[in-house]
């Protein structure tokens, strides 16, 4: 059974990252707290955020990294000079985007890139203009379910 296309869109998107994409997502500024992003991380569920200067995206910060920073600062492990966690800006933590991929790009790549990533999403970009402007997010779990569409007796 051919995956559920979405209206307007042809053959050929159905198989491509711009119909799975997300397109309202939540990021962060670098220049935001690691005490908020790690409130919201925990409040929404969410294990990675952009970071984006306007709509450029920056950098990606997971929630292992500012668990890593929480911990070290309950410890009381953190360098002298240290920020608190509510005066650290998110760009001290952040890293750049290892991967990204274009809404053009076909699933299965889309699927390797998110392998070689090992972060579980992928940041959708149009990589012209001044730098890479965020456009969506693809995550494992949209290209595990785009998989599933294929298979429905799979599905719960």
């Amino acid at each position: 059974m051919p995956a559920a296309r979405t209206e307007g869109s042809s053959p050929r998107e159905d198989q491509t990252v711009a119909r799975l994409m997300r397109r309202h997502f939540i990021a962060l500024a670098p220049e935001d707290s690691l005490l908020d992003a790690f409130q919201l991380m925990r409040f929404a569920r969410l294990r990675f955020l952009p970071v984006v200067r306007g709509d450029v995206l920056v950098g990606f910060l997971g929630f292992p990294d500012v668990l890593a920073s929480v911990l070290q600062e309950l410890s009381g492990r953190s360098p002298p000079g240290t920020p608190s966690l509510a005066a650290m800006p998110v760009a001290q933590v952040m890293r750049p985007p290892v991967e990204t991929v274009v809404p053009a790009t076909a699933l299965a790549d889309a699927a390797a890139s998110l392998v070689r990533a090992a972060t579980g999403c992928l940041p959708v970009v149009d990589p012209g203009g001044p730098g890479p402007r965020l456009l969506g997010i693809v995550t494992e779990t949209d290209l595990l379910r785009a998989a599933l569409e294929r298979e429905p007796r799979l599905l719960p």
